[in-house]
């Protein structure tokens, strides 16, 4: 039996302490564990209750890692990863698979400009990290097409493309597969979800995305505003609000703006880590989602994680037309690109989420990753066996 080896890096899986890389990581692993022996190092989870991860071992004692490196036969690691940890892998032969997106979004991070300055140190250690991760993987992964594009591009800027790569597959389908942000159906959390009625009478939209500094949550403070002063009754939960030096700013102006338009009962910012099942909760009763970005490359060349979301719940999504997200989710019939500066428009979109949900557009199937590793399990099978 093949065995894989995910390795979560700095990303918890813990209940309360998961984001969107290690709820990726989660259930990749628990799709893939219907295939293959699968455990997940994650000592960053400690003795946190864990996300469900089906038939995957999920392994938190940091001494762990020499051990359940010896038995793998397969090593995948994902953003932020620990370069010693690669570079035993290659000492081992282990076949090296790799998910990243460059480092681009962090030079927006207010922790990297403390006092005006920035760090170019501390960020030029994540750029030496994602550059030593290409270089020494086997097989890449791309969350979508946009992605894959840019990992293309950082490929050939490192001098990783041969004419026999062409040759090979013109695609580069040897070397990248993309596997667009979806779940694991594995889980009975997935299986649950799925199998809702969407209903109406949903009356409380959910912000998506987070709270930093290339986002525009105010955007939808305001237009939750115009909306009840039209008579609309409907709310903006935020769930993700938790104090972090990257979102403090941007969560205070989004405070302020909801007590000046009188609509502060009306935005509910969840400041304490909330349970992912307890997420899960909220999800399933929201009208839809919303998540606006102000223009920017970081908007331009990722897809953002809580597509996820979407995609599982069947939630059309407000999207602001400067990214992928939008051309992603779009494709689904999910995302409805809006300027964030017409804040008449979001609001009327606003009216018709409350009033009738739509209902999902697309089979939840299409998007699991059950389906969507297909190409990557054939490919690894052919590579070990």
């Amino acid at each position: 039996m093949i065995t894989l080896l995910f390795d979560a890096g700095a990303y918890s899986l813990g209940q309360t302490t998961t984001g969107g890389i290690g709820l990726r990581v989660a259930e990749l692993a628990a799709a893939m564990a219907r295939q293959f022996t699968v455990y997940i190092y994650s000592p960053a989870t400690g003795d946190q209750e864990p996300l469900d991860v089906a038939d995957a071992e999920l392994v938190t004692a940091g001494d762990a890692w020499r051990g359940l490196l010896t038995e793998a036969d397969v090593v995948f690691t994902f953003d932020m990863p620990d370069p010693s940890h690669i570079e035993q892998a290659r000492r081992e032969g282990t076949l090296i698979v790799s998910e990243n997106a460059p480092p681009i979004e962090q030079l927006e991070y207010p922790r990297f400009r403390r006092n005006g300055v920035f760090d170019t140190c501390t960020y030029q250690q994540l750029v030496d990290t994602y550059r030593f991760q290409l270089t020494h993987s086997d097989l890449l992964i791309a969350r979508s097409r946009v992605e894959c594009t840019t990992l293309i591009a950082s490929l050939a800027s490192y001098g990783l493309l041969t004419p026999q790569d062409l040759s090979r597959s013109r695609q580069l389908e040897h070397r990248i597969t993309t596997i667009p942000i979806g779940y694991s159906t594995t889980t009975a959390h997935a299986v649950a979800c799925m199998s809702d009625t969407i209903g109406s009478g949903h009356r409380e939209v959910l912000w998506t995305g987070g709270l930093w500094t290339f986002m525009n949550p105010v955007a939808a403070v305001r237009a939750i505003a115009v909306a009840r002063a039209s008579g609309v009754e409907v709310a903006l939960r935020f769930l993700h609000a938790a104090p972090h030096p990257d979102t403090d700013a941007v969560r205070a102006e989004v405070t302020r703006v909801a007590d000046d338009l009188g609509i502060s009962e009306h935005v509910v910012l969840h400041t304490d880590p909330l349970r992912h099942d307890d997420c899960d909760r909220y999800l399933r009763r929201a009208a839809g989602l919303i998540c606006l970005a102000r223009p920017g490359i970081e908007n331009q060349t990722c897809v953002r994680l809580r597509a996820r979301d979407s995609r599982l719940y069947g939630l059309s999504t407000l999207v602001d037309p400067f990214g992928a997200t939008a051309t992603e989710l779009g494709a689904d019939g999910l995302a409805v690109a809006v300027h964030p500066d017409d804040t008449d428009a979001i609001a009327e979109y606003l009216t018709v989420l409350v009033s009738d949900r739509p209902s999902r557009p697309v089979a939840p199937e299409v998007w699991a990753y059950e389906r969507t590793t297909e190409p990557l399990v054939t490919r690894l099978r052919q590579i070990l066996n």
